[in-house]
């Protein structure tokens, strides 16, 4: 026959503790959304304002390194390179913009053979950039062109010089954050920079 001490007796007969139940009360809950909320109201235009940056650095670093590229292949292939805007930058044989420019659509890099500022299907196409055109912002205004607008297309020509007058090529934010805005600066000596962010005077 078995015989139990006095003390296991005692503990064979202690009550079981249940494992406590943790968890949240509806009122904890609702604090925590409320703060979460109040959280959200200042994190969303600061994610906005980070995002438009980055937007607009990337459309602008897409123009000036093709800017240089075209530069480039002028001086080394000693041939007049143009670059366009265009409409149709995707198309077998694309086309020039010839009137109110929207850089923002897209652009192609050719051998102007003849020097009309357009693209023939003889001519060599170089590179082309499709559509950066986004919610976020892009190429706005600019100088150089008609109307406040940077012109439809320049070329390089053998030296790496630009014909017609110095031109800029202005980005802004749709947000309206005018700190982020920036340009693209064109001399007439070839010479191809950009502004700090929030500068888009080229003087």
């Amino acid at each position: 026959m078995l015989n139990l001490t006095s003390q296991q007796q005692h503990n064979c007969s202690a009550p079981i503790n249940r494992a406590r139940q943790f968890g949240f009360t509806l009122a904890e809950l609702l604090v925590v959304i409320a703060i979460v909320g109040i959280l959200a109201t200042f994190a969303v235009p600061g994610i906005q304002g980070v995002l438009a940056e980055a937007n607009l650095r990337q459309q602008t670093d897409a123009l000036m390194t093709d800017m240089r590229y075209a530069r480039s292949m002028a001086l080394r292939r000693g041939l007049s390179v143009n670059i366009c805007a265009s409409a149709n930058p995707t198309d077998a044989t694309p086309t020039c913009t010839t009137s109110n420019p929207n850089w923002a659509t897209g652009w192609i890099i050719f051998i102007d053979n003849d020097n009309d500022n357009q693209f023939d299907s003889t001519e060599e196409l170089l590179r082309r950039q499709e559509d950066t055109s986004s919610d976020s912002g892009g190429i706005d205004t600019g100088t150089g062109g008609s109307s406040g607008q940077p012109p439809s297309s320049f070329r390089f020509n053998r030296e790496g010089r630009t014909t017609g007058l110095q031109s800029s090529f202005i980005f802004k934010s749709r947000t309206s954050q005018t700190e982020l805005d920036r340009a693209i600066c064109l001399s007439t000596t070839g010479r191809i920079r950009v502004t700090n962010a929030g500068v888009t005077a080229c003087s």
